[in-house]
């Protein structure tokens, strides 16, 4: 019975103490005020005073610091990004895929990167692992992903949820 006794009061003081940190954590979470958030797929976004969600908009970065641990430098926009007929396309984060999906065929290929600005044209992008003249591939059944061929048969998955 003791020891029935000690394991019992083992399970309410871990609880207790489980309760009590995610109380403590949760309430410290809440009261910090953030503005900009990343989701699971790596998309920014921008939250204003009343709640409203929005894309990151922000066309440029501050140069105020140079280098950053990654080695791509403040001021260089470092997801690799595409604009295509009025939508940015955000690279996926998902790898690469060694085989193109069926229906996909080539709308293009990119023609201008600036990694310091949001592209706002056709077939010209932002980022790292980006270059002129890479073929940019769309499926009319699909308007919301696109391919760029990376190397020869290993192709980037790009989305947009415009």
């Amino acid at each position: 019975m003791k020891k029935r006794n000690e394991i019992l009061l083992r399970y309410i003081t871990v609880a207790v103490a489980t309760i009590s940190f995610g109380i403590t954590f949760l309430s410290a979470g809440c009261s910090a005020k953030e503005e900009t958030y990343y989701t699971a797929k790596g998309v920014i976004l921008d939250v204003d005073d009343e709640g409203n969600v929005s894309w990151y908009t922000h066309d440029t970065i501050e140069p105020d610091i140079v280098d950053s641990p990654t080695g791509v430098g403040a001021v260089e926009i470092e997801l690799p990004q595409i604009w295509l007929n009025g939508k940015l396309f955000r690279y996926s984060n998902q790898g690469f895929s060694d085989k193109l999906p069926d229906g996909f065929t080539k709308a293009g290929t990119i023609k201008h990167v600036d990694v310091r600005k949001l592209p706002e044209e056709d077939f010209v992008a932002t980022g790292v692992d980006l270059k002129v003249g890479m073929a940019v591939y769309t499926c009319e059944k699909y308007p919301h992903h696109l391919f760029v061929e990376y190397n020869e048969n290993q192709y980037m998955n790009f989305y947009t949820l415009e």
